[in-house]
């Protein structure tokens, strides 16, 4: 189907997880406050930044998910290519590396290059698929359970970053002259937003999985009955031919009676003539 239509419905799953995220932010908790009433007026006064931030953090999965795609196309295409000619981009794309001051960084990477490899891989089969529909292509190239297998685990990864890496990361905003972290705040809305969208995937892949199910039992019904009428036309044949058999030995037992019928007029025949001709013939004895 090409990595472009793949990489589009990547960007709507993405663009739900921040949609979701925007609806869940809550100014007061980035300073420490989110058990407080006023939210809602504080989105409206922080609405701007909160609006660019969780952009930023769109933005950044969406260059990771393009990058992505460039190399499962390369997958897909059996070039062989190299992961660390996308390593530095990569890295530099995603909004949580570069907002990490631990000093684990090189483990950092690893996970980062290892999500590069196996999101690349598992979308390539989807880009050989003839198709622009990213749900037939995913149907064609995974059955029920590895689909979804295959999407909540690639979209479980802020929970990943969250539990291993979330006491390095520091993510701030800027407030005028004000320096804001909001971390904690981030790490608890992108979890929660990443499985929101795991929940509405299962329920398309019921949606989609159940239709093809539908269409299979469908078939497999039509099938029976083909079956069926060839079992019946099977029967009236072997029937007919049974009846034929029938008249066929009831014409050899009439054969054999004409034959035995003819030889015995013969017999009669010559008897007759051996008496024209003076030849004493046997009478059969008579019985007492």
């Amino acid at each position: 189907m090409g990595k472009e239509a793949v990489r589009d419905q990547l960007h709507v799953f993405l663009g739900g997880v921040t949609e979701y995220a925007l609806e869940e932010f809550r100014p007061l908790g980035v300073i420490g406050l989110g058990f407080l009433p006023g939210n809602g007026v504080a989105k409206i006064l922080l609405g701007p930044i909160i609006d660019q931030e969780i952009s930023s953090i769109k933005i950044s999965l969406q260059n990771e998910f393009n990058l992505i795609m460039d190399y499962s196309e390369e997958i897909a295409e059996g070039n062989d290519p190299d992961a660390g000619e996308y390593e530095d981009r990569f890295l530099r794309s995603d909004f949580f590396y570069q907002h990490y001051e631990g000093d684990r960084s090189d483990e950092f990477e690893e996970v980062m290059m290892q999500r590069l490899e196996e999101v690349a891989h598992d979308m390539a089969p989807l880009v050989e698929v003839e198709t622009d529909d990213f749900w037939e292509a995913l149907e064609e190239s995974y059955d029920r359970r590895e689909a979804e297998e295959v999407l909540k685990y690639h979209f479980s990864f802020t929970d990943k970053i969250v539990e291993e890496f979330g006491d390095g990361l520091n993510i701030r905003f800027d407030l005028g002259p004000i320096s804001i972290g909001y971390t904690k705040e981030a790490l608890r809305v992108m979890p929660k937003a990443e499985g929101h969208l795991r929940r509405e995937i299962v329920d398309r892949l019921d949606e989609v999985y159940g239709e093809r199910e539908g269409e299979e039992e469908e078939k497999l019904e039509e099938l029976e009955k083909k079956n069926e009428e060839l079992r019946k036309e099977l029967e009236r044949l072997r029937e007919e031919e049974g009846d034929g058999g029938d008249v066929e030995a009831d014409g050899e037992e009439s054969g054999a009676e004409g034959e035995e019928v003819e030889e015995k007029t013969r017999a009669e025949e010559d008897a007759d003539t051996k008496n024209e001709a003076g030849v004493e013939v046997d009478e059969p004895e008579a019985e007492d």
